[in-house]
């Protein structure tokens, strides 16, 4: 199996069977580190012969355990496939890219050539554009420039048996095509079950002329979905490009972790009080605006009128407009330190959870009442902490909120807590017919749900699509789907 590529150092092992999160574990004893789409093909198929397990791993940043084993899986590294191949078109609109690239690598090249990759995550330093493929990634900018299922022209992917497929990878002299099924979109998201992503051809639009950004200070979340739909109805609309929301408790983790950080604004200075069961919640909550446009002037008089207007109205308390790039990356250099700020402070319960804007509200007060009965009552957690942290932030603008839990002083998982927060998550989501995956995955941690939220039918139709291209069941194992029921199971 692609010589040289396999290595049984204990050492060199660990951080392939370790995920980001440091929970899931898995105990592969081979690592193989494919260089092209033919050495990939071999591997799979010599596995897909002898019934073997394959793991495809990218950067190994998800958070639900799936680019790690569960048994004793091949790891398949896509580290060493990292060739930018080309730009297709001469307006560099189109890259072509192995699945091993970085994602920031990716949108240095396309800026230098005046256009932008349309997904930004916090994990672009490690994140690779084949996972975010195989997760189907989502982003800050999903509102303005849509989904990977819209960006990604064409994929290359091979198969579990080694057949290599090309999906419309190639789309450099056309974009459109309307022959045949189209099998791209089973891989964009499919996390590594049905085969591997080998290389990614994305569109990359223009780099904007104009750039422009606000933080303002809200009392409520009603306050920040007014402000929401005043943005992209009355006001902002064609330039806005994204709309994040940070509540108080969340920017208190950052503040802890990193002292020497200078926020835009106090975010003392707002202090509504909640009492819930005899204990303060005080909630306020910090919006990020980023406008992208054509012309400096007509977009900055735009954000200018935006700016008066919900302060006339009375929606925010407080605000500042940037006043240059750098502010604006200022601004975001808060917003992504959000992730590592919780996980700094202690074990992290982390929720990517799918609402309509106007339920964040209800969702948060309710998981809220829910942790501080967990907390309070000793039969029900296992953990004596009764200071557990609810911090929100996440993309209200496409109905993306990111819920963390801290336990503080606390690094490990204590399981009785997690099936309590768990089964909350799941409930208060589920009565808002909202979605308990976001753009983070299944993985091996909320595969099982798949039942209670899938019908048996659309969950059969799912392991008849998994067996056409993995009759076998080597590629990521025990991720995605689960285990078929009798109800589920294929005829």
């Amino acid at each position: 199996m692609a010589p040289n590529n396999d290595n049984d150092d204990d050492t060199s092992l660990e951080k392939y069977n370790v995920d980001w999160t440091g929970h899931y574990r898995g105990s592969s004893s081979i690592v193989v580190r494919p260089k092209s789409t033919e050495e990939v093909s071999r591997i799979l198929s010599y596995c897909h012969k002898r019934r073997i397990g394959v793991v495809p791993q990218g950067g190994n940043t998800g958070l639900v355990g799936g680019s790690v084993g569960i048994g004793g899986e091949v790891i398949l590294s896509l580290e060493k496939m990292n060739n930018i191949e080309c730009y297709g078109k001469k307006d560099g609109s189109v890259i072509r890219a192995d699945a091993g690239c970085i994602l920031e690598e990716l949108q240095n090249y396309a800026a230098k050539n005046g256009n932008l990759v349309p997904v930004d995550l916090g994990a672009k330093g490690s994140c690779q554009i084949g996972g975010n493929v195989s997760t189907n990634a989502g982003g800050v900018y999903y509102y303005r420039y849509g989904s990977l299922h819209a960006n990604v022209l064409g994929l290359e992917v091979v198969t579990p048996t080694g057949d290599v497929l090309n999906l419309g990878y190639d789309p450099v002299s056309h974009l459109k095509d309307n022959t045949g099924y189209h099998l791209k979109h089973l891989f964009i998201g499919g996390e590594g079950t049905l085969g591997v992503v080998t290389k990614v051809s994305l569109r990359c639009p223009p780099l904007p002329v104009s750039r422009g950004a606000m933080w303002v200070t809200c009392a409520s979340l009603s306050d920040v979905v007014r402000v929401l739909t005043l943005a992209r109805t009355d006001h902002l609309n064609e330039i806005l490009a994204a709309f994040e929301f940070m509540d108080r408790d969340v920017l208190e983790l950052v503040r802890a972790a990193y002292p020497s950080i200078r926020f835009p604004l106090d975010i003392g200075n707002v202090t509504p009080a909640t009492t819930i069961n005899n204990d303060t919640i005080i909630d306020p909550y910090s919006i990020l605006i980023e406008t992208h446009g054509s012309d400096n002037n007509h977009d900055r008089e735009k954000l200018e009128s935006f700016f008066e207007c919900i302060m006339e109205e009375g929606l925010v308390v407080d605000g500042v407009m940037a006043q240059n790039l750098g502010q604006i990356e200022d601004f975001w250099k808060i917003r992504e330190l959000c992730n590592p700020a919780t996980a700094a402070m202690g074990y992290v319960y982390k929720y990517d959870i799918s609402l309509a804007a106007i339920d964040f509200d209800s969702f948060i007060h309710d998981m809220k009442v829910r942790l501080i009965d967990a907390s309070h009552d000793q039969q029900k957690a296992a953990s004596s902490d009764k200071n557990l942290i609810c911090g929100n932030w996440g993309h209200i603008i496409d109905g993306n909120l990111h819920c963390n839990i801290v336990s503080p002083n606390s690094f490990e998982r204590d399981s009785e807590l997690l099936k309590i927060i768990d089964e909350g998550i799941f409930e208060e989501v589920m009565k808002r017919n909202g979605s308990i995956s976001a753009e983070h995955g299944l993985g091996q941690y909320k595969n099982e749900y798949m039942t209670r939220i899938k019908t048996p039918s659309t969950l059969r139709a799912m392991y008849d699509i998994k067996r056409v291209f993995d009759p076998h069941g080597i590629m990521n194992p025990g991720k995605y789907l689960p285990e078929p029921s009798a109800e589920s199971s294929p005829e």
